[in-house]
Parts: structure tokens; C-alpha cells; sequence
């Protein structure tokens, strides 16, 4: 198998993987009405409440929102992913059949 194959047969496990996963988080309020997807730095998702209560200390003037998070498409892949490894340690662990 040619290192391009094995590249293309990894990812395609990763995007198996992750074609289904949410990720519940909060995010303060104000953020999510009216800076999600328009802040051009960006906006923070917390895993917990208290993350973001230590994090952002303006909480209770903002509101809290939680929020589920889903994975959608890979827009760019690493030249040089530990993603490779990961997956073929994955494999030789048995938790991918040898036919994907």
C-alpha cells in the first residue's frame, strides 16, 4: 500500500469516527446572540458552567447558553498528521477492520 493509500484509508476512518459527534458546551450569552460566526477572533465554547464562570467573570450580566457543537467536514488536512498514527495504533489494536 502506498503511503497516499494509507494517508486516504486513515483519514476516511477519522471522518467514520467523528461523523456523528456532539459536544455539549456553554458559551456566554452574549457571544452566541450576536458575535457567533461574525467574530472575526473567534468565540469560546467551555466544557462545563464553572469553566466559563471562572473564565468570564461578566457571566451574570451575560446569561449562559448551552450549546451542542457537531462535526461537519475536515476544510484542511495537516500535511503531517499525528492523526496517521493514532489510527494505525488504532488498527493494530484491532478497533478497525482491515477492509475499510
Amino acid at each position: 500500500m502506498s503511503s497516499e493509500d494509507h494517508r486516504d484509508k486513515h483519514r476516511k476512518a477519522y471522518l467514520e469516527q467523528q461523523s456523528d459527534r456532539k459536544v455539549t458546551g456553554y458559551m456566554c450569552m452574549i457571544d452566541w446572540d450576536h458575535e457567533l460566526g461574525n467574530a472575526s477572533d473567534g468565540d469560546r465554547v467551555f466544557p462545563s458552567i464553572e469553566a466559563l464562570k471562572r473564565a468570564h467573570p461578566m457571566w451574570a450580566e451575560c446569561g449562559i447558553v448551552e450549546v451542542t457543537v457537531s462535526f461537519s467536514k475536515v476544510e484542511a488536512w495537516a500535511e503531517e498528521s499525528p492523526l496517521d498514527n493514532l489510527v494505525a495504533i488504532q488498527e493494530e489494536m484491532g478497533l478497525y477492520e482491515n477492509d475499510r
